[in-house]
């Protein structure tokens, strides 16, 4: 992060290729149902992260474009190294799956922009699907147990997620109407709602030289041929503004901009495609 001593400048840079994806949030508990989850009450504080691996495999078998509209159901698989951490207070669950098989809808991104349903992304772990939970608090008798965590894009049109690639740092996160979550044991039964406002995704940075110029700013980052790449600027670091799109070359790019005596205030991001 920079800042120039009159307009603060700040730079992010993120990627969003073959690495651990991390969205994380925060919210509040809207219901307890049962015995069995003790220590919790309607309006606790909850804090979320989803982890994933973005190099999953995908199945995209439902997808169709029509007359510019688009529909489809993805489903992701593979090496995805899920984990899902829900933090109550000082209680913590957690649920991990390092392999999901074709098929299995754990990780499932929904678009419909027929203006039908909303766009949605889903993630659902629970034993039965193969994962396993390091860490559930839960005094009652032994029962299935799930973790689940929702994200909703109601706009129309809605373009917070793509059926062809994992919801990532590409995502534009500012489209999210609504996100919730649940942890279920059996019938009983802790829902939430997260903020979508508070919602952040992040992934290791890319090397980026940052210079400063006469007439602005200068970025500089090494290229890969076949791939493509987005500059972006946001001021908030939820809503993003597409700035360049680059194509790889398998040589070093330069763009330029200048923020000075537009922007109070600047954040910027190269994510690949």
């Amino acid at each position: 992060m920079i800042r120039h001593a009159l307009l603060p400048v700040s730079l992010m840079i993120a990627t969003a290729s073959a690495s651990e994806v991390l969205w994380a949030g925060k919210g509040a508990v809207s219901t307890v149902g049962g015995t069995g989850f003790t220590g919790v009450a309607a309006e606790d504080e909850v804090e979320i992260q989803l982890a994933y691996d973005s190099d999953a495999l995908v199945d995209d078998r439902s997808f169709l474009v029509f007359d510019g509209a688009v529909a489809g159901r993805a489903w992701f698989y593979g090496q995805v190294n899920l984990a899902v951490t829900v933090r109550i207070g000082e209680l913590t669950w957690a649920g991990t799956i390092a392999n999901i098989p074709d098929g299995t809808s754990i990780m499932e991104s929904v678009c419909w922009d027929f203006g039908g349903n909303p766009d949605r992304f889903t993630v659902i772990l629970d034993a039965e699907r193969g994962g396993s939970f390091p860490s559930f608090p839960y005094s009652g008798v032994e029962s299935a147990r799930e973790l689940k965590i929702e994200f909703l894009d109601s706009t129309s049109p809605a373009e917070l997620f793509d059926v062809h690639v994992l919801p990532d740092g590409v995502a534009n996160i500012c489209e999210m109407t609504s996100a919730s979550g649940s942890i279920r044991a059996g019938s009983d039964l802790i829902s939430f709602v997260i903020d979508p406002k508070s919602v952040r995704v992040s992934q290791p940075r890319v090397p980026v030289v940052l210079t400063r110029t006469a007439g602005g700013l200068q970025f500089e980052w090494e290229t890969e041929i076949g791939t493509s790449y987005r500059l972006e600027s946001s001021s908030d670091l939820w809503c993003w503004v597409i700035e360049d799109t680059v194509g790889g070359t398998g040589l070093t790019v330069q763009r330029n901009l200048n923020p000075f005596g537009t922007y109070f205030r600047r954040f910027y991001r190269v994510v690949e495609l």
